[in-house]
């Protein structure tokens, strides 16, 4: 019988690997490339971002007690935010210390082994496709007029409280519920000129 528990399917090697794809990467892709800053995307991608998040979550996945999908999800975005940040913080001390080799993921993963892996979430060929699929989605995003973009970004894809949105903004809640409602119309229609078809529901 398996130890694993129903509760905490993101334990269970099978369940990650299906709640990793209901996540949609190519929107996570956008929220992190945001994040970046110029600096950090001169040294590497959102995607090498978001894999170094998914080894790190896998790894401490006994730290998240399993609510619903959301919660896994601001769980998982907020790995992924430290690991810009430690990333940043490194290249810094490297950049003042020219001769001290950075920490890295990679000398984390050889030290845990490889059972310390995630399980394999993805095929190049879908990592491509979601590439691809995230550049359309941050066209259509950058089309969006300024005042606009940032409410929808926060909004529809970080997913963050109407409330939440305003104070990150900067303006008031009904400012931010009007920007919204014509941004993401006006995002809505760039997707779909991008696309060629009506695109249902959060892209």
């Amino acid at each position: 019988m398996s130890s694993l528990d129903p509760a905490q399917p993101h334990h269970d090697p099978d369940e990650w690997s299906r709640l990793i794809d209901r996540l949609e990467t190519p929107v996570i892709l956008v929220v992190v490339s945001s994040w970046m800053g110029e600096k950090l995307h001169s040294h590497c991608t959102a995607e090498d971002i978001w894999q170094e998040a998914l080894v790190m979550a896998w790894r401490d996945r006994a730290n998240h007690t399993w609510t619903n999908l959301r919660a896994f999800r601001a769980w998982l975005l907020g790995i992924a935010r430290n690991r810009i940040h430690d990333t940043l913080d490194r290249m810094n001390a490297q950049k003042r210390n020219s001769g001290q080799q950075p920490h890295s993921l990679e000398a984390d993963r050889e030290r845990l082994g490889p059972d310390h892996d995630p399980p394999r979430t993805t095929t190049p060929s879908r990592m491509a496709s979601a590439q691809e699929r995230a550049r359309i989605l941050q066209e259509a995003l950058d089309a969006v007029p300024e005042k606009y973009r940032d409410v929808v970004r926060l909004r529809l894809m970080e997913e963050l409280p109407m409330r939440e949105v305003a104070e990150r903004a900067g303006i008031g809640l009904t400012t931010a519920h009007e920007r919204f409602l014509r941004g993401s119309e006006l995002y809505q229609l760039e997707l779909e000129r991008r696309l060629g078809s009506s695109i249902r529901g959060r892209s």
